[in-house]
């Protein structure tokens, strides 16, 4: 009995505490290498915002990138209008492609330098 109330109490507990359990996010990919069970960096997106994330394991940074410089795309501003539909990590890049009826781009972080570019695609 008093084992059961612990395991509930902890259950309880634990999902109270971790609001961001992996329900919460949409895509999620690291770089582990399997021959080394290392990784240095993650690319993820979450249900509570249209932007792309980066977090660098080494200095627990976290990088939003919402705002596409240079071709004027903001994917917190222009939702659910332009969206990110494909997203992958390759190497020591994370690339996501921003769909915009108007301006489809594919974009690539550039982990090291923490170097966003976007190219277009010729979709629209």
């Amino acid at each position: 009995m008093i084992r059961t109330l612990l395991i509930s109490f902890i259950l309880l507990n634990s999902s109270a505490v971790m609001p961001t359990g992996i329900e919460n996010f949409i895509f999620y990919q690291s770089n582990f290498d399997q021959s080394t069970k290392e990784e240095s960096f993650a690319a993820y997106m979450t249900k509570n915002s249209p932007c792309f994330y980066i977090k660098i394991f080494a200095t627990k940074e976290e990088i939003k990138y919402c705002k596409i410089e240079g071709i004027d795309l903001d994917l917190e501003k222009d939702f659910p209008s332009i969206y990110i539909g494909e997203q992958s990590v390759e190497g020591s890049s994370a690339y996501f492609t921003v769909a915009a009826p108007w301006n489809e781009q594919r974009c690539r972080v550039y982990i090291p330098k923490k170097k966003l570019t976007c190219k277009p695609t010729g979709r629209n």
